[in-house]
């Protein structure tokens, strides 16, 4: 029997499907952490057509950075921007740590306080959405399994007006946020392992160079043993210390008595 056409609403949400599983698979194939926050603000923002959508990655003392960004139009490019602010700090971090999501369709009817109005206001935003990146950490003991930290905050924005914002396109970014987080530390471990491994081997290069270094005196010892003319003896070191450094000029300068 011929298939009845989907409705806009089932054809959306196999496009929603589609996107994570297709946002999933070219997360999981790169272990850049700047490809990976670049290619999950790009699709995120042609899917929605939203006018930014931004990752911002919190830091140590509670401020944070714009690390990721995807705009269209005449609106403001917020790449590298700090946020700096103490009432953002202080009223929305800790809530965003414990898993809050916050959801604003118009911000001047959201009930937010004049600092962080003024912060939106500046990032000419209308309506957003904010999911919280979190990180999870595993544990060892039995009463604490696992350890939650939170990473960073994946945004979306609306600049041109307000907007009422989808359960659908809510539901999206929480999974895309789960995705995201286990991306993140993927890269980090591996940026972890490889510094290591950049590590061992500077340091098997300065062993190699100090036995290097240390049979090189032992044979000018030895040379120094069976030829006893001076000048014999300088051309030789000149030579052992041209080839350990790898330098077209190496010279001994004598001082004259004054």
């Amino acid at each position: 029997p011929p298939q009845l056409p989907l409705d806009v609403n089932s054809l959306r949400q196999i496009q929603r499907e589609k996107l994570l599983f297709d946002l999933a698979l070219k997360l999981s194939q790169t272990l850049n952490l700047d490809d990976i926050l670049q290619t999950t603000v790009t699709e995120i923002q042609q899917f929605l057509k939203t006018e930014r959508v931004i990752i911002y990655k919190l830091e140590s003392d509670g401020h944070g950075v714009i690390v990721a960004e995807s705009v269209t139009g005449k609106w403001k490019h917020l790449l590298g921007h700090k946020i700096n602010d103490h009432c953002f700090v202080e009223e929305w971090i800790e809530c965003y740590q414990n898993g809050r999501i916050q959801v604003i369709n118009d911000i001047d009817k959201a009930n937010l306080s004049p600092c962080y109005l003024e912060i939106l206001a500046k990032m000419q935003v209308r309506a957003t959405l904010i999911i919280p990146i979190v990180e999870i950490e595993h544990q060892t003991t039995i009463n604490n399994p696992e350890k939650k930290a939170l990473w960073g905050l994946l945004v979306a924005q609306q600049c041109s007006s307000i907007r009422y914002w989808k359960n659908s396109e809510l539901d999206l970014l929480k999974n895309l946020a789960i995705h995201l987080s286990i991306a993140i530390k993927q890269a980090k471990l591996y940026e972890k392992l490889n510094y290591q491994l950049i590590k061992q081997k500077q340091i098997e290069q300065e062993l190699k160079r100090k036995e290097k270094a240390q049979t090189l005196l032992a044979e000018l010892g030895q040379y120094a043993l069976y030829h006893n003319d001076l000048n014999t003896l300088i051309k030789q070191a000149i030579k052992v210390i041209s080839e350990f450094f790898k330098v077209p000029y190496c010279g001994i300068l004598e001082l004259s008595p004054n």
